[in-house]
């Protein structure tokens, strides 16, 4: 063999072995599983969790494509959640091996990919909670695999924020007023809103189940612009002149997108606050009397 076929061969040698790999890995098939807890390291049952991975395709370490999966996955009573990789997309298009919306399973590499969940917390069954996710920059194959399933990809949701509070008051807003008289005006006050924000606030008939995400009627009184200071407090702020006898809830829409948000808007609720209007000692007086000398009229009428 002459000096020239051998640093021919030598050379291929060098390229097969030592250049960079442009074969993919595969992911195609495999799945992820794990557990969200709650801050009190309780399960949170209905957690909306979303699968995410770099796909390295041909770019290289210089180029990462974000896959997500679009269609979220709700944890078990017990806080277990499973989901396939096979249905992560690409979240844009990325040069010369994926668009956006093309599946990416085929072009995850595990030893050098990184994959992490976000957790929306507000789903979770029966108190919404905080969000929570795993951090960036973590491999496949830094979690234990059994099989074709990645496991303890797992995570704990932050505290559930405070919501805002609202309360019903009388006019100065020194006091808060739980009952008030047929046709007295009806005030409030509120802390806890973003400062310098206009905010709705609606006087609606009671409801016992308020859930996230639950449109806010508008069958009693609103004011669509309410002021909110600096220091994220409104009010007193005239309501409505309880023309009506009966139950009633506050609602503060801080958004004003028209339906309640656990975190984000404040309601005095007649189930644990809110407000009663009753007639007035007088009225009620008279209405019994009133009642009682019918139902004696009605007595005589039927012995006769």
């Amino acid at each position: 063999m002459d000096l020239k076929k051998e640093v021919f061969i030598l050379c291929f040698i060098v390229l097969i072995f030592f250049l960079p790999s442009t074969v993919l890995a595969d992911l195609t098939g495999y799945a992820a599983i794990g557990t969200i807890n709650q801050s009190d390291n309780t399960n949170a049952h209905n957690a909306s969790v979303t699968l995410h991975s770099t796909a390295l395709g041909e770019g290289g370490e210089s180029f990462r494509c974000n896959c997500s999966d679009p269609g979220a996955q709700f944890t078990s009573g017990s806080g277990i959640y499973a989901t396939s990789v096979d249905d992560l997309v690409a979240d844009y298009d990325c040069p010369s091996f994926l668009s956006q919306g093309a599946a990416c399973a085929a072009y995850i590499n595990a030893s050098v990919d990184y994959v992490w969940i976000t957790v929306d917390g507000s789903t979770v069954i029966p108190t919404p909670q905080g969000n929570g996710s795993t951090s960036y920059g973590t491999t496949w194959d830094s979690y234990p695999r059994s099989g074709l399933i990645y496991q303890q990809i797992d995570a704990v949701l932050s505290p559930l924020p405070t919501p805002p509070r609202v309360n019903s008051t009388n006019q100065t807003g020194a006091q808060e007023v739980d009952v008030f008289n047929l046709g007295e005006k009806v005030y409030a006050t509120g802390s806890g809103f973003v400062n310098n924000s206009n905010v709705t606030i609606c006087v609606v008939n009671n409801n016992d189940s308020w859930t996230d995400g639950m449109e806010i009627p508008q069958n009693v009184s609103c004011n669509d612009s309410v002021a909110v200071r600096g220091d994220g407090t409104f009010g007193p702020v005239f309501l409505w002149n309880g023309s009506i006898v009966g139950g009633y809830d506050i609602v503060v829409d801080q958004d004003r997108d028209g339906y309640y948000n656990y975190t984000r808007d404040g309601i005095d609720s007649a189930t644990g606050g809110g407000f009663y209007i009753y007639p007035e000692p007088l009225t009620a007086v008279m209405v019994i009397a009133g009642l009682s000398i019918l139902y004696g009229f009605t007595r005589v009428r039927r012995k006769s």
